[in-house]
């Protein structure tokens, strides 16, 4: 998916993720749900609840991710300028799947070794 857009409501289901570009002076608000946010080259995780919002403050690439295991994500996107891209909506196929997988397998033998 690619919108540019200078408003749109986006719902973001668990193990998805929503990606953006040139998004300075965005504004994003959760709507319902727990956003963990992430901003190239920034060391913040920034973490939102229903109600809060968040502005952007640079063209850096940008995911969000859901934050409750199981949650969905209910996201306004509000781009003053109009020119913030909603670049992907969908299954999150590199960092998030790699820990999950990576926590999985660091799991696994501790499982089998506690039931020897």
């Amino acid at each position: 998916m690619f919108i540019t857009t200078r408003k749109v409501n986006l719902p973001v289901s668990a193990g998805n993720v929503a990606r953006l570009q040139y998004a300075r002076h965005t504004r994003l608000s959760v709507r319902s749900g727990e956003a963990w946010i992430t901003v190239d080259a920034d060391p913040r995780d920034i973490v939102l609840s229903a109600g809060e919002s968040f502005v952007l403050e640079s063209d850096a690439a940008v995911v969000v991710y859901p934050l409750r295991a199981g949650g969905n994500l209910e996201l306004e996107i509000d781009g003053a300028s109009g020119q913030a891209q909603v670049v992907r909506a969908g299954s999150d196929t590199g960092l998030l799947a790699r820990l999950t997988e990576g926590l999985r397998h660091w799991l696994q033998p501790a499982a089998s070794a506690g039931a020897r």
